[in-house]
């Protein structure tokens, strides 16, 4: 009798430990398809350094918008070649008020981040997919890697996202010849 329980508990603990491992497996699935939809549908992806951030009211005086100034690194997408970017998002705080929205990413000075942006009608840059568009970047403290998230490679993650932007130009070409 005391085998059944220890086999039992076994089997329980296995149950648990192999659903955990399933679970991983399919969030870094989701992940790389994340990134390769993020990849493909962004305009422009950088990565840079938060130099500056600016809130103000709107003109109709009913938002808060926070203007993110990022000084451009490296450009893996996009034609706009400056040094300099702004990005726009809702929220910030303007004279003691102040106004946060879901799903609305939160900068701080001298972050460095990997961006994935698009426009609007107006031209002012946006981060696609709100807080899923800003991937900040962190040094290893071990080895100094740069580190997207908490451990996957700067290197790796912009050449898969490389990648994905070649893929999706190859089909593009493709497409035009048929």
């Amino acid at each position: 009798m005391k085998l059944y329980t220890i086999d039992k508990c076994y089997n329980n603990h296995l149950f648990i430990i192999l659903s955990f491992m399933i679970s991983i497996s399919l969030n870094a699935q989701n992940k790389g398809s994340e990134l390769k939809q993020m990849s493909t549908e962004a305009e422009a992806i950088i990565i840079g350094k938060v130099v500056d951030l600016k809130s103000e009211w709107n003109k109709d005086k009913t938002q808060i918008v926070t203007d993110v100034t990022v000084f451009v690194d490296e450009y893996l997408k996009g034609s706009n070649r400056q040094k300099t970017i702004v990005v726009s998002h809702l929220g910030g705080e303007v004279d003691g008020v102040g106004e946060l929205y879901s799903h609305t990413p939160v900068f701080n000075s001298d972050e460095e981040v990997l961006l994935f942006i698009e426009s609007n009608s107006e031209n002012k840059m946006f981060l696609l997919g709100g807080e899923e568009g800003k991937l900040v970047i962190k040094n290893n403290p071990g080895d100094g890697v740069k580190l997207v998230g908490p451990n996957l490679s700067l290197t790796n993650v912009t050449a898969q996202i490389k990648s994905y932007i070649a893929e999706k130009n190859e089909t593009l070409i493709n497409n035009d010849n048929n």
